[in-house]
């Protein structure tokens, strides 16, 4: 189902500030999948050079994408806040975020580095079964991405399905 021009202009309108709101600006801004935008790491995140980098993405490739002017200031508050939450994780001692195989053993304290953090943290900790059962944030999760869709299609009044993927497009 794609939208037209005018219901993707109401949905983004219906949109409430916050985390989840910036990955659908982002899906529909980079055209990024639900995926690559819920696992972008701080450092992926070039805000004076107006670019992003999506690390093993869609067939395990990394892809650069220009950022959308129109997110730049948002972008700019939201990391002022995951900051913060980055911040209150060192202060609780947690185990710090999963790191891919490779880096994990190479360099295992970059799971508590700022670089290394979650652009869109999840709003608590959870058990890791991969770490043995250490307490850290993981990434928003995909459904609470389908919500906010759901909900700001709703406030915008569309009665087509929507998802994620259409977007992209």
């Amino acid at each position: 189902m794609v939208l037209s021009v005018e219901e993707t202009g109401r949905l983004l309108c219906g949109l409430r500030p916050g985390p989840v709101g910036l990955v659908v600006k982002l899906l529909y801004g980079c055209g990024l999948r639900i995926h690559e935008a819920i696992s972008l790491r701080v450092k992926d995140v070039d805000i004076s050079g107006g670019k992003l980098e999506v690390r093993s993405g869609k067939g395990n490739k990394d892809r650069g994408l220009p950022l959308p002017k129109s997110v730049v200031e948002e972008w700019r508050a939201h990391l002022a806040w995951v900051a913060q939450v980055h911040a209150r994780d060192r202060s609780a001692g947690l185990a710090g975020v999963y790191l891919p195989n490779a880096m994990a053993v190479k360099n295992p304290s970059a799971a508590l580095s700022w670089p290394w953090f979650w652009c869109f943290p999840a709003k608590g900790w959870s058990k890791d079964p991969r770490a043995g059962m250490l307490e850290r944030r993981h990434h928003v999760h995909e459904n609470a991405v389908t919500r906010k869709l759901a909900g700001a299609k709703t406030l915008a009044g569309i009665a087509k399905h929507v998802t994620a993927h259409p977007m992209r497009h």
